[in-house]
């Protein structure tokens, strides 16, 4: 059945993008403990927004939205090599506009950094380092281009773990420009700091060398093509545009974010951006290993039109999302504070710096099903080359964010934003729910929503054991590095045994197919279907 298929593709996707988070983890307590939260720290962040959104548009899955769909439908219907020119012609031309787009930013990346965070422009030194950073970063742009058409073409090929890897080569980069480019970049911070564009570009080669070895087994070589008329360019030119302008309402939900955080002082944007990234962890590993397994299944189903199986596999997903997100959500929520003081609270990260942190990571918490739910339902539309109609769970969320940003950050300050943004993720899930089922008829919502309460009431005591065991060690064992560590991973040890007891125990089928596979693996078996996911 297409779930085993599932489990099994988001399990090699999942660890890989788990080693991604860790590392990115060990970046950021890196990264915190040698420049802590400041105006400095704020200039990267925003430098860096530039070359990431573009990486957020086309890059972590997204490219799958526009090319995986049309070149499984090519390869089906043309075969392989009319797929592989269509692939050439896809890298020749998205080389051309990204190289373009690079000239442009580069030229006015002041204009830029204004709009990303005008409140910069009151410390002239913030403002010219932000400028700065921004042109060295920009170039990144076409190798992150490239590693998502990759990407892209090996999901098409159900190869997951090449492209999965290239994150955590850009983190190795980037963690050894930490340790040992930055303190050769000069004797402050100010320096410092620019030693991680050079690691940025580095990482980008790599990310597309990872992937090399994989797309020549399957005989794939670059040859260029400038071919704008050919068939697929044009289909994917149609889904992508409204697929980026969906993904940009996203990215502008979060730059409306750091543009309200710039005017709270400073580190406020780097508090949002702390707190983010430690919810990057479940739901990169959660929800991009989910929606990245199940969009080449189901434009499969609908290119063969099974439209059955197109909503069984749909179905699963989102249970099997659910039974993963909720325990990840309560748990997360009671282990913020000393998760967060483990992981930034070091060197020139301060205790007021992780109370902030702490109260944006509880609040962008509140979102992860909403956030993972979204990954989960588009590609339930973009497998049927349909990307216009994810537009309107994007513009219900831009809404309800800006509404919610007024009316939460007086109360809230910083954690009011990141709530808005949480909030406006359900909001978008539930209007795709709508719309989708609008269009395919019945998803079999209802199971959904069963499995979801049972989630809920077997993560109840997960999360109460989790915490209280949390607690116990930390106060029989104290405060030190090597303490801190073996009492959170002691307390989501508890807390992961006493869910799975607790969903065997109100029959959460997903926990027990995906323990019956975990067991099969661990005891040398296989299954048949689905063979090759990772490596073949």
């Amino acid at each position: 059945m297409s779930k085993k298929v599932i489990i099994r593709s988001a399990g090699v996707i999942s660890s890989a993008t788990i080693l991604s988070r860790l590392l990115g983890l060990a970046r950021e307590v890196i990264f915190a403990s040698m420049f802590g939260a400041n105006f400095i720290t704020d200039a990267f962040r925003v430098a860096y927004a530039i070359p990431y959104l573009l990486r957020r548009l086309l890059g972590e899955g997204a490219m799958s939205a526009f090319l995986v769909p049309v070149f499984t439908d090519i390869r089906s219907k043309e075969g392989e090599e009319a797929a592989k020119e269509f692939a050439n012609s896809a890298y020749t031309a998205f080389a051309l506009i990204v190289i373009a787009i690079i000239a442009v930013f580069i030229a006015v990346a002041p204009a830029i950094v204004f709009i990303i965070a005008p409140g910069l422009r009151e410390n002239p030194e913030a403002f010219h380092l932000a400028v700065f950073l921004a042109r060295l970063m920009i170039p990144y742009m076409l190798l992150m281009m490239t590693s998502a058409l990759s990407m892209g073409i090996l999901n098409s090929y159900r190869h997951f773990l090449s492209p999965a890897m290239a994150p955590v080569v850009m983190n190795i980069c980037f963690i050894g420009a930490l340790l040992f480019l930055c303190p050769h970049m000069g004797d402050t911070i100010y320096l410092q700091i620019q030693g991680i564009a050079y690691g940025i570009l580095v990482g980008g080669i790599l990310q597309v060398a990872v992937q090399l070895p994989a797309l020549t087994r399957r005989g794939f070589v670059y040859r260029p093509r400038l071919n704008f008329r050919h068939p697929g360019i044009k289909r994917m030119l149609l889904l992508m545009g409204p697929a980026i302008f969906v993904i940009g309402i996203v990215r502008i939900n979060l730059l409306l974010d750091t543009v309200i955080a710039s005017f709270l002082g400073e580190g406020n944007i780097s508090y949002l951006n702390y707190g983010e990234r430690l919810l990057q962890f479940p739901l990169g590993a959660l929800g991009f290993g989910i929606s990245t397994a199940i969009l080449p299944l189901l434009s499969q189903y609908i290119s063969k039109g099974d439209t059955a199986k197109y909503k069984e596999t749909l179905n699963f997903a989102l249970r099997f999302m659910l039974v993963l997100c909720i325990p990840a959500t309560l748990g997360l929520a009671v282990l913020a504070m000393p998760v967060v003081r483990l992981i930034y609270q070091h060197g020139n990260f301060s205790a007021v710096d992780t109370f902030y942190t702490t109260q944006t990571l509880l609040a962008f918490t509140v979102g992860l099903v909403g956030f993972v739910g979204v990954q989960v339902v588009v590609p339930g539309f973009y497998s049927r080359q349909d990307t216009r109609t994810p537009v309107f769970g994007a513009l219900a969320a831009l809404i309800v964010n800006g509404i919610l940003n007024i009316a939460l950050i007086f109360p809230l300050g910083i954690a009011g934003i990141a709530l808005a943004t949480s909030l406006s993720a359900f909001a978008n899930t539930g209007v795709l729910l709508w719309l989708l089922r609008r269009k395919v008829g019945p998803l079999g919502l209802r199971a959904v929503a069963t499995t979801g309460v049972k989630a809920v009431l077997a993560s109840l005591p997960s999360a109460s054991a989790g915490y209280f065991t949390w607690w116990y060690l930390n106060g029989l064992l104290g405060g030190g590095l090597l303490y801190q560590i073996s009492t959170i991973l002691i307390a989501v040890v508890v807390a992961g045994g006493v869910y799975i007891a607790f969903a065997r125990l109100f029959r959460v089928q997903e926990i027990t197919d995906l323990l019956a596979m975990v067991k099969r693996k661990l005891g040398g078996g296989r299954d048949d279907e689905g063979g090759g996911i990772g490596n073949g």
